[in-house]
C-alpha cells in the first residue's frame, strides 16, 4: 500500500532505486494517491466503493474482495490489466530506467478477505508474478506449489541464494 511509503525519506530512497533500474509495485488500500499521481502516471477522479473485482491473468480468473478502488485516469501510464468491467487494475509507468507499477487494490487485504482463494490454491503471488513479468523482471526460479515460499537473493554477478520454506506439516 501507499501508507508505508509516504515519509519523504522512504519515498526518495525508493524512487532513486527505480530511477536506477528497479521496479516498484504500489498497491492501493484506502490512501489518497495525490502525492503519487506523477510517479504512477495516473490521475484520480475520486474513489468509489468497489465490492468484488474480477479479472483474468494467464487464462485464470481471480475475484477479490475489496472495499474501495480509485477511478483511475491513465496519463503516462500504460494499463496492463483491466478488471472485467474494463476499469484499470494494474498500470505500468516508466520512471528513469525502471518502472512503477500500480495495482488498484490492496492485494494482501483482498486475499485476507477472500477465503475462496486459499481453497482454489491461487495465491496473491500470481499477481506479483504477473507484475514482475510485465516489468520485464527475469525470474530465475519458478515454483509450482502454493505451499512453498521462495525468496531469491542475488549474491554476485551470476550467483543467487534461494531460500525455500515448506508451509505444510510434511
Amino acid at each position: 500500500g501507499t501508507a508505508g511509503i509516504t515519509r519523504k525519506s522512504v519515498l526518495a530512497d525508493l524512487l532513486e532505486k527505480v530511477e536506477n533500474g528497479a521496479s516498484l509495485l504500489i498497491t492501493y488500500g484506502r490512501e489518497n494517491i495525490v502525492p503519487f499521481d506523477e510517479i504512477i502516471g495516473c490521475k484520480s477522479n475520486g474513489r468509489y466503493k468497489a465490492g468484488e473485482v474480477s479479472f483474468e491473468i494467464d487464462d485464470e480468473f481471480l475475484t477479490l474482495a475489496r472495499d474501495f478502488a480509485i477511478d483511475l485516469v491513465p496519463c503516462t501510464a500504460e494499463v496492463v490489466l483491466r478488471d472485467k468491467e474494463e476499469n484499470p487494475l494494474l498500470t505500468k509507468n516508466s520512471y528513469g530506467k525502471g518502472y512503477i507499477m500500480f495495482f488498484n487494490a490492496s492485494i494482501e487485504i483482498c486475499f485476507a478477505k477472500t477465503p475462496a482463494i486459499v481453497e482454489s490454491k491461487l495465491g496473491y503471488e500470481k499477481i506479483y508474478s504477473y507484475a514482475a513479468k510485465v516489468a520485464g523482471i527475469e525470474q530465475i526460479v519458478e515454483k509450482h506449489s502454493y505451499n512453498l515460499a521462495l525468496t531469491v537473493h542475488k549474491t554476485g554477478e551470476n550467483s543467487w541464494v534461494i531460500v525455500a520454506i515448506n508451509n505444510t506439516d510434511k
